[in-house]
């Protein structure tokens, strides 16, 4: 779910609003504390990285909302 919606928002005008780490919960409806969890597994995963202050996809992190979203 993390990587679709960052797949959906990061290069978009609202990126600043919705690629926030602390903001990226409440547009999930998620606990702030799970959401930082699952921030750091994607990070240990090389999903995704912080920069800038917001949170982006790397390359395998944008594989994997591709492939959730043709499913």
């Amino acid at each position: 779910m993390l990587a679709i919606h960052l797949a959906q928002h990061q290069d978009g005008p609202d990126a600043a609003d919705e690629c926030r780490p602390d903001r990226i919960h409440l547009h999930l409806h998620w606990e702030s504390g799970f959401a930082e969890r699952v921030l750091r597994a994607a990070e240990q995963r090389r999903l995704l990285r912080r920069e800038g202050g917001l949170v982006r996809l790397e390359e395998a992190g944008r594989t994997l909302a591709r492939g959730a979203l043709t499913r």
